[in-house]
């Protein structure tokens, strides 16, 4: 069944429409934008399926080596909001994927892009989707999603807590200055919150022991993330009240 699926999918990719390009191109009426986003699958084979395949090996060969039990595979998920029904989704193991570009413009396609539109596409900062949106030939651009950037101050929040150099009356402060921080990027201020999350680092510095520390790490991971995906932050309070993912 799955590679009848994918025998279709690519017949599809061969014999699809070709996007135009040039002043002509517009945002898609019909798909809003595709929601991209991966996770590592851990696989486990039967006993009795395991047995059949160790029988196999030794069979062709008396050197065979030993039949892994176990095995992972990245699978993308993406996610379409389409504009009159219910959203679509589609799925995929990375490694076995020919293009992942081709198949994102595939899955567009068959969600009612028209060759003349393009969509944006929210995701995390994965290396396979940026090369997926930049090789793509109906993704406008990408948007990193909210949801990633409000772990990330989770984490560092939850640290304070936690903070041996960090006196507890002084945590509530603390933590309020990770927040101002986050609704700083949630209205697409990203350097100023980076700036912020720094001058906090710093005066935390003065405090022993602070660079050993969890909270240390997080803040610095925090604006680290911040900065490197700097052009693919948005106004995410904008989109939100207008009814757009983030």
């Amino acid at each position: 069944m799955g590679s009848a699926l994918d025998a279709q999918i690519n017949r599809d990719i061969a014999s699809g429409p070709k996007p135009v390009t040039g002043e002509q191109v517009r945002e898609s009426t019909t798909v809003g934008c595709v929601s991209v986003d991966s996770a590592w699958l851990s696989f486990s084979s039967s006993p009795k399926s395991r047995k059949a395949a160790r029988d196999l090996a030794e069979l062709k060969s008396p050197w065979a080596q030993k039949i892994p039990q176990d095995r992972h595979v990245n699978i993308v998920t993406g996610r379409a909001t389409l504009a009159d029904r219910t959203p679509r989704l589609y799925a995929y193991v990375h490694k076995l994927v020919p293009s992942a570009p081709a198949r994102l413009d595939q899955f567009l396609f068959a969600s009612g892009v028209a060759p003349d539109e393009r969509v944006t596409v929210i995701s995390d900062n994965a290396g396979e989707f940026g090369k997926a949106v930049d090789g793509s030939q109906l993704a406008r651009g990408r948007i990193l999603d909210w949801f990633h950037i409000a772990m990330k101050f989770k984490a560092a929040k939850n640290s304070v807590f936690g903070s041996q150099t960090i006196e507890p009356h002084e945590r509530i402060a603390v933590e309020t200055e990770i927040d101002h921080a986050k609704w700083l990027v949630w209205h697409g201020k990203g350097r100023q919150s980076v700036s912020r999350i720094k001058a906090m680092d710093a005066t935390l510095l003065a405090k022993e022991g602070y660079e050993f520390s969890t909270l240390y790490w997080n803040l610095r991971r925090l604006y680290f993330y911040i900065e490197t995906n700097a052009g693919t932050l948005v106004n995410y309070g904008m989109r939100y009240h207008k009814g757009l993912p983030i």
